[in-house]
Parts: C-alpha cells; structure tokens; sequence
C-alpha cells in the first residue's frame, strides 16, 4: 500500500530552510532580536504569520502585537526561533487534507498548542535548552508528511484502518519498517537540527528506550490530538500510547498544562 520509493520522495521534496530564516535564527542566538526582527520584516508573509500566531489567546497577551520588533521582544530568543521553524513547516502543508481533518488555521493552532504547552513543561521540570525546546516543531511536521503519505491510498488506508484497528504509526512500520518519529528524524536530519533534537526521536521510536524528555512527549502529543479542537480531525487513529509515564511524571505533567479534572 506504502511504498518506500514514496516516502524517500516526500522527504526528498523537503527543502531546505530557507536563507532568511536562517539568517534571523543566527541572529537570535546571539542575542540581537532587533537585528533579527529588522531581517524578518523582508518577508512579509512571515511577519502576517507572526501576527497571527502571537496575538492567539494562548500566548495571553492583553492587547494585539502588530510590531515585528516588538513581536520579537515580547517572545524573546528561544520562542521566536520556534516560531520561525513553525512557520517553515506550515509552509510545506498540503492545500488541501485528505486524511486528516485540518485546514491552514487549524495547523497553525496545533503548531501553538504544542509550543506553548511543550514550554510550560520544560520549565517545571527545569530543562533549559534551546535544542530540546525547538524538538517539538518537528511533531506537526512529521503529520503534515503522514498526510501526504496515505493520501495516495487513501481508501486503501480506510479499508485497513477500518477492518484492522490499526493506528497510522503501526501501518507505517509494517509497510515500510519504520514510524512516525523515525520520519521525525529524518526531517531533524534534513534541516540540519543537532544531534540532541535527532536523538530524541530516536528514542521516541524505541519503546524500551524511553527517558523523561520522550514520556512528556508522548504525553504532551496525546494531550494535543485528543482536545476537543480536534476531535474530528481524525488523529485517534494516530499512534497507540504507551509511554510508561510514572505516577510522579503524570502528575508534573497535568500541573505543568495547567489540567483540570472535572468532577
């Protein structure tokens, strides 16, 4: 149903990240967000995303941000570089979604859900890094090729999904022998990520090899496809969760996204 050839072919036509992306990520590493924002305002559709992204409710800002400069103040470094490779992965979104429910704003809402929620986590547990916090673009991205994956055989992919139980990660491995967080690293791979961010979808893929870092994933990215947003975008049938997450790293986990059980 899934060939190989296919899948080398997606990430094959996987480009680069661009120039001006780059340059304004070499820039906010070395602290100059002024210099990075005077770069970004070259691109006009990245400046439009940026709006867009930033005056969401779930970044919480009080007022609208229209301002590069001061869009760039407001999320500092390490959240704006994120934003940057978001707005990369939406670029290479399909048009139109055969598989999964989703359109361009729906993307761009899970693309912050998973921003803004993976950084709430990182700081309860205390982890500063800047490749670890960026990791977590990746996640949409790798969703993003799975669509373009099984759209091909998309009523094949129904007929399975219907008669077998299986989740679209399982499907993968079984066809081609890997999964959706060894495409993950292939996209790592492809943008020339470190070898942190590689190694964290290594383990990902790799049950028996779980550490803190890959459980909260998991769980973030259960939490993220089952909200109420997305229930008919048909990502149920995505993976199969078994994360081995301990009664301690559950509890840090809801308190860090803030999770509220109703009684």
């Amino acid at each position: 149903m899934i060939k190989q050839e296919s899948m080398d072919e997606l990430i094959a036509q996987i480009p680069a990240i661009p120039a001006i992306l780059k340059s304004c990520e070499n820039t906010l590493a070395s602290g100059d967000l002024a210099k990075a924002a005077a770069i970004a305002k070259n691109d006009l559709a990245l400046v439009e995303y940026m709006r867009s992204i930033i005056n969401k409710p779930i970044f919480g800002f009080k007022k609208e941000i229209e301002d590069i400069s001061q869009i760039f103040s407001a999320l500092g470094a390490d959240r704006t570089t994120d934003i940057l490779y978001s707005y990369y992965v939406l670029l290479t979104t399909p048009k139109k979604w055969k598989i999964f429910n989703l359109d361009t704003q729906k993307f761009a809402n899970l693309q912050a859900n998973f921003m803004i929620d993976w950084g709430k986590i990182l700081k309860e547990i205390k982890v500063d890094n800047k490749d670890i916090f960026k990791s977590i673009t990746i996640i949409p991205s790798s969703i993003s090729v799975c669509e373009k994956i099984f759209s091909e055989n998309a009523e094949n992919l129904k007929y399975v999904l219907r008669t077998s139980g299986l989740s679209y990660n399982t499907i993968l491995k079984r066809e081609i022998g890997f999964d959706i967080f060894e495409i993950c690293c292939k996209i790592a791979e492809k943008w020339q990520l470190s070898n942190i961010v590689v190694d964290i979808f290594k383990n990902l893929s790799k049950k028996d090899e779980q550490t803190a870092i890959t459980k909260y994933i998991h769980l973030l990215i259960s939490y993220e496809l089952s909200k109420t947003e997305f229930s008919n975008s048909g990502f149920a049938e995505m993976f199969e969760f078994n994360c081995n997450a301990s009664p301690a790293e559950l509890a840090t986990f809801m308190k860090a996204i803030e999770y509220e059980t109703k009684n």
